[in-house]
């Protein structure tokens, strides 16, 4: 018949058991050599179980503020483009606008340009 653990009062009717309270305690566990092997592996069980858990909960915690970075780049490259394309959209809307009240003013568009070129530089006098 195989003991359990038990943490209780020692017993007090045989001899030795003033000896016992006195070495270990008023309470203490009692068992079999087997029983103190199986509470040591539990505790180491627990312990694992419980590094295990603290492992797993860092590792969550180290990818959500990876995704939260990459979110954040994410957002600033679009903020960007936004704005590019806000730049581009009222550049091309005044375009569009003054070419309509250029038309409206009676004025065409110079397909045939030309320049001109001075060779001799001008110089303005005071008097």
């Amino acid at each position: 018949m195989q003991r359990s653990i038990s943490l209780a009062r020692p017993y007090f009717n045989s001899g030795s058991s003033h000896r016992y309270q006195k070495k270990y305690g008023a309470y203490a566990i009692r068992g079999t050599k087997k029983s103190g092997f199986l509470l040591v592996a539990s505790i180491f069980a627990f312990a694992a179980l419980g590094i295990a858990f603290y492992i797993f909960q860092i590792n969550l915690a180290v990818q959500q503020n990876y995704q939260v970075r990459e979110l954040e780049n994410r957002l600033s490259v679009l903020q960007n483009e936004n704005q590019r394309l806000n730049v581009d959209s009222l550049t091309l809307e005044n375009s569009q606008v003054l070419a309509d009240q250029a038309k409206l003013l009676g004025m065409e568009e110079n397909n045939q340009i030309s320049y001109v070129k001075i060779s001799t530089p001008v110089f303005v006098s005071r008097k």
